[in-house]
């Protein structure tokens, strides 16, 4: 039982989802796996309302109301994401936007290593190893 006889299950529940984190869980950890709920969160609402806008948008230029530039779309979301200026959004540009996030969340907080951890961990990355 670990000495977790005296918990709650919800008490043993939010125990046993933090426990990959590590032995401590630090402020910065704390704060990361929250900040890392919440990025996912948004993210997920996010992409529900970027694909109903382009479900209507693409509706409506195929019933010929609205006339859509793709290419000029494309070659503006190349400018923004395109950090390494190779044309194509990739890994080394994911990389650099996830350095920033993680450089953004944990400026001036002491144990950042404790909140990029945690913040992975509420992005929902695994902390096994197979």
């Amino acid at each position: 039982d670990s000495g977790q006889s005296g918990l709650t299950p919800a008490q043993k529940a939010f125990t046993e989802l933090l426990a990959p984190i590590g032995g401590q869980l630090t402020l910065g950890s704390t704060l990361g796996f929250a900040a890392g709920v919440a990025l996912r969160t948004v993210g997920r609402v996010a992409a529900v309302g970027v694909g109903c806008t382009f479900c209507v948008i693409q509706g409506l230029a195929y019933h010929g109301y609205i006339e859509v530039n793709w290419r000029a779309l494309e070659r503006d979301y190349l400018k923004l994401l395109d950090k390494d200026g190779d044309g194509q959004v990739g890994a080394g540009d994911l990389a650099h936007v996830w350095q920033k996030t993680v450089d953004c969340l944990a400026f001036n907080l002491p144990a950042g290593m404790g909140f990029t951890a945690g913040l992975a961990y509420g992005l929902g990355a695994s902390a096994s190893t197979s």
